[in-house]
């Protein structure tokens, strides 16, 4: 990734979403104050229940989104953002039932960090430079949750013959995707 992308990436991902999705998150859940107790009434509740369910930590990497959206959130569905890009937090992700990718890579990293994981949200750049797509990704590179979907990226990259666990995610991803940022890796 060059020096510029570098920059460019900076700026999005880690200064001006932040910045616009505090504000569109914090106006979206004064608007829908009323709902508040019990969306964190059901986040306490599926906290609760991920951890009961998935005492060791193999078995919590199989499936914690799927799980955690499909199975406690029926409707929680994909649709982009309104108003600009920004990033949903959990509360506004349960209050709406639904997201874009970085909602989905939002939840992700909750649930993974709820069953004892350090976590982050990691963006694929596309090869088109028109876009980006945001997953939930454990710090060591061995979980990563796509959506609802969890893989595990150590055994993908050992099936495949790949050392590079960088190059392992670009090629799972697919080839519309060229650079990753939010890991560190070079």
């Amino acid at each position: 990734m060059d020096r510029l992308t570098r920059i460019t990436c900076f700026w999005h991902f880690r200064v001006a979403m932040p910045v616009w999705s505090a504000v569109r998150n914090l106006a979206y859940l004064y608007t829908n104050k009323h709902r508040l107790a019990t969306a964190r009434a059901q986040k306490a509740a599926i906290e609760r229940k991920m951890r009961e369910d998935y005492a060791h930590p193999v078995w919590a990497a199989i499936n914690p989104l799927g799980y955690a959206v499909a199975g406690a959130f029926l409707g929680f569905s994909y649709r982009e953002d309104d108003g600009g890009d920004w990033r949903q937090w959990v509360l506004t992700s349960l209050i709406s039932g639904g997201g874009d990718c970085e909602d989905f890579a939002t939840l992700g990293k909750w649930a993974l960090e709820t069953l004892g994981f350090k976590a982050r949200i990691v963006w694929l750049l596309q090869t088109d430079g028109n876009g980006s797509h945001a997953i939930a990704m454990t710090d060591d590179g061995h979980w990563v949750i796509r959506g609802t979907r969890t893989i595990d990226l150590w055994e993908y990259a050992t099936n495949n013959h790949e050392p590079d666990m960088r190059k392992a995610l670009l090629d799972f991803m697919g080839a519309e995707y060229y650079a990753v940022y939010g890991t560190g890796w070079k």
